[in-house]
C-alpha cells in the first residue's frame, strides 16, 4: 500500500504502560512535528472491535484457533476502516497492540503454527507495514503489581496463569531479536514514567527520524 503517513505499534505484557506511553508520545509528536496524530487499538479500536474486545475478554475460553480468527477479524477491520485511510492522509497512527501480539498470546495459548500465522496475518495486514513496534518489556509479576496497585480489573486474558505471560514475553523477545530493524525494546520496569518516554523519543527519532 502507497502511504505517506507513519505506522508505530506498541507492544508489551499487562501493565507496562502502553496507554500511558502513547498519549506522552502523541503529545510531543503532535508538538514536535506538527502533525495529526491518530491513535488507534487492537482489540476494540472500531465499533465492530470493541464487540470482538467485549467477548474476548469477558466471555468464556474459547479455543486458540478461535482467539486468532477472531484477533485477524478485528485486525482486518481496524485496518481498512481506520488506519489505511489515516496513514494515506500523511498522519502518525499510533496503536496499542498489533501483530505482535497475535504472535506472541495466541502461540502462548498453544497455536504453533507459525506459517499459518504468517500468511494469515499478511492477508490481514491489507500491504500495511509497520514501521517500528515498540515493546514495553516488563517482567510480567510487575506488571500485574502495578495493575492492582491501580485498581484495574483484570480480565479473562489478565486472569491466566503466570506461566501463561512468561511465555507471553518470551514470544515477544523472540521477534524483537528476529527483526531488529522494525522492533525497539524498551525497559519498561522503572516507575518513572518520564524516563521511559525518553527512552521511547531517542528510539523513535534514531529509527524514524521522527
Amino acid at each position: 500500500m502507497d502511504k505517506i503517513g507513519t505506522y508505530i505499534v506498541f507492544e508489551g505484557c499487562e501493565g507496562s504502560g502502553k496507554d500511558t506511553q502513547i498519549e506522552m508520545l502523541a503529545n510531543v509528536l503532535q508538538w514536535r512535528k506538527k502533525h495529526f496524530i491518530a491513535v488507534a487499538k487492537e482489540p476494540g479500536g472500531t465499533p465492530a472491535g470493541k464487540k470482538f474486545r467485549t467477548f474476548l475478554l469477558n466471555e468464556e475460553r474459547v479455543p486458540a484457533i478461535g482467539e486468532v480468527f477472531l484477533f485477524l477479524t478485528d485486525r482486518v477491520v481496524n485496518i481498512s476502516s481506520f488506519v489505511i485511510p489515516n496513514l494515506k492522509a500523511g498522519r502518525i497512527v499510533l496503536q496499542n497492540r498489533g501483530p505482535g501480539s497475535t504472535f506472541s498470546y495466541q502461540r502462548a495459548s498453544g497455536f504453533e503454527d507459525l506459517n499459518f500465522l504468517k500468511t494469515a496475518n499478511l492477508k490481514a495486514m491489507q500491504g500495511v507495514e509497520i514501521d517500528l513496534n515498540i515493546l514495553l518489556d516488563i517482567d510480567p509479576r510487575l506488571g500485574f503489581e502495578r495493575k492492582k496497585e491501580n485498581g484495574i480489573d483484570i480480565n479473562s486474558f489478565e486472569a491466566r496463569p503466570i506461566e501463561y505471560h512468561e511465555a507471553v514475553r518470551k514470544n515477544y523477545l523472540a521477534q524483537a531479536k528476529d527483526d531488529p530493524v522494525h522492533w525497539a525494546v524498551i525497559d519498561a520496569s522503572s516507575s518513572d514514567r518520564e524516563a521511559v518516554h525518553k527512552e521511547i523519543l531517542k528510539q523513535v527519532s534514531e529509527k524514524l527520524g521522527l
